[in-house]
């Protein structure tokens, strides 16, 4: 353990590097955040379709295993998601992704961590 901070009436001394598995005094925590070993689970979409050609729509994911940096990839593009829980998250679908009509995949992303795709349905009518 490296101590680099003088403390009253006591001198430091520099030991060199700090050995593996330890952390210096000093040094942030750089661990990386815990991801989930499972992926994670959509089990809805609400609403679980749009019109053809409507405006950026709100949708919310009802699932399991999320986390706080969890994606929604939607139509293969990163999504704007907010973190509800770890059961729910809600995204906006871009208007462009709502320009043809079809399925489109909804995947979670948990750091790499990819949900199986569940479809969203852009309709004509």
């Amino acid at each position: 353990m490296s101590i680099n901070e003088p403390h009253a009436d006591h001198t430091t001394e520099d030991t060199g590097p700090t050995p593996p598995g330890t952390t210096s005094i000093n040094e942030p925590d750089t661990a990386a955040p815990e991801v989930p070993a499972e992926p994670p689970l959509i089990t809805a979409l609400s609403p679980e379709s749009a019109l053809l050609g409507s405006a950026d729509a709100v949708v919310s994911v009802t699932g399991s295993g999320f986390i706080a940096t969890s994606v929604v990839v939607f139509d293969a593009v990163d999504a704007e998601t907010d973190y509800i829980s770890d059961t729910e998250l809600s995204f906006l679908a871009p208007i462009s992704a709502l320009a043809s009509a079809g399925a489109v995949d909804v995947i979670v992303s948990n750091d790499g961590i990819d949900s199986v795709p569940f479809p969203f349905d852009v309709t004509s009518a």
